[in-house]
């Protein structure tokens, strides 16, 4: 019971994380409304990458200062919170809300459908990684750094990094 527990913790927060790479990415890219199925899927794709890249990109950024801690959240928050203003949009309308989900359901098709429950078949291995001591821990190392040290940080074991 505990495997299937976590595959579905897991999968709830994918979804958490796509739901937040969307709505950031809606940050750059403006949603249409009333487009054919394959242009609001195609849609719903550009803006979740977007949104991953902005915080791959703000994270990375964050990390070159030192600001890898909640202030640097609190000015990504209000970085997003500006740009949409700027555009006109605000999160607290419903229309903000009403044009990001009409995206969502216009791109609600068969195909879409059978792509996603595709993909929630190949997050089973994501989302029950291997528990061996080298294969969880190895990864937890430099993240265990910059979070101590609240910046990227080069040390005697990682001489090289690849960013």
């Amino acid at each position: 019971m505990l495997g299937v527990e976590e595959f579905f913790i897991g999968v709830a927060i994918m979804h958490a994380a796509w739901c937040a790479f969307f709505v950031l990415g809606t940050a750059l890219v403006r949603p249409r409304r009333g487009e054919s199925p394959a242009d609001a899927a195609l849609y719903v794709v550009v803006a979740s990458a977007v949104g991953m890249a902005l915080v791959g990109f703000w994270t990375f950024a964050l990390g070159l200062v030192g600001l890898i801690q909640p202030v640097g959240l609190l000015f990504g928050a209000l970085a997003l919170l500006g740009t949409f203003i700027a555009r006109g949009e605000s999160p607290i309308r419903a229309a903000f809300w009403t044009d990001r989900i009409a995206v969502l359901r216009d791109a609600a098709r068969l195909p879409f459908i059978l792509v996603y429950l595709l993909g929630i078949i190949t997050a089973i291995p994501a989302t029950l990684p291997d528990r061996s001591f080298d294969a969880f821990f190895f990864y937890n190392v430099l993240a265990l750094e910059y979070a101590r040290a609240h910046h990227i940080v080069v040390d005697m074991w990682v001489r090289n990094p690849f960013y």
